[in-house]
């Protein structure tokens, strides 16, 4: 608990056990579940400082430069970052940070600081790198028993098929969904995951690409950084992935073949 945790933001970046800077304790208080979801995640960090210098004069600039970077850091405009072992929660301070050079430390030898923040509002997880995923439709062509020649044909691209999508965090999460039309224009298509889908119809030309969103406050159908929500079906739903194995099936209309790349970021308690 008390490594591997680092601080940033455009005002810094500070990591725990290096530099002068060393973790005293967190406070990591759970989200507190409300009838429209989860609240916001409460932090209160402490750490000390550890100035250099031969003297008191070095060590007491150290100190301050030190002190300042904490300040720069947490109080950056769009907050701050908490990295944990791969995972990062987006934080925003509660009050400034407080410091004290109380003992058992003497003036100027190391100062206890105290940060209390807490997550954005509605989004109290920890998340890690995003995750891809991508797939193509294909259909077999060969019969056996087998014979092959130069006119063989080992496969077909399909305009239809089904990809598994692990989501490995501890709640559904939203994704982003890259389709690019091969060969001939798309005229439409549709995600399905179980009873919930997703319809859009619009012609996308070979080569384009349609992202489709479906991550909380995020959500919308983009091509060429042009919204498609107008064409998008009224039935839709911007569903998520579930825990676990996502079975995504989807089905093109028109003469060309989707590509599609999931990206999705998990999110945990």
């Amino acid at each position: 608990m008390k490594g591997g945790i680092t601080l940033y933001s455009e005002g810094g970046k500070i990591t725990f056990g290096r530099e002068g800077y060393i973790l005293h304790e967190i406070e990591n208080a759970p989200p507190k579940v409300l009838p429209a979801g989860l609240g916001t995640r409460a932090i209160t960090l402490r750490g000390y400082i550890l100035p250099t210098g031969e003297d008191d004069t070095a060590r007491l600039a150290s100190l301050d430069a030190l002190s300042r970077r904490v300040m720069r850091l947490v109080m950056a405009e769009g907050g701050f970052y908490m990295e944990e072992w791969g995972r990062t929660l987006h934080l925003f301070c509660t009050e400034a940070p407080h410091f004290s050079r109380e003992a058992p430390f003497a003036e100027g030898d190391a100062a206890l600081f105290t940060v209390r923040a807490i997550s954005e509002e509605n989004i109290p997880y920890y998340t890690e790198a995003p995750r891809q995923a991508s797939a193509r439709g294909m259909e077999g062509k060969l019969v056996f028993p087998l014979a092959i020649t130069e006119q063989t044909v080992f496969a077909t691209l399909s305009q239809s098929g089904v990809i598994t999508v692990v989501n490995p965090g501890d709640v559904p999460c939203g994704f982003t969904a890259a389709i690019t039309a091969d060969r001939d224009t798309v005229d439409s298509i549709t995600l399905t995951l179980g009873e919930e889908q997703i319809t859009v119809s619009y012609p996308l030309a070979a080569g384009e690409v349609m992202t489709i969103c479906t991550v909380p406050g995020q959500k919308d159908v983009l091509c060429g950084g042009t919204s498609l929500l107008s064409c998008v079906d009224w039935r839709s739903t911007f569903f998520p992935l579930a825990p676990g194995e996502n079975r995504l099936a989807w089905q093109a209309e028109g003469g060309g073949c989707p590509r599609l790349i999931l990206t999705l970021t998990p999110l945990y308690l």
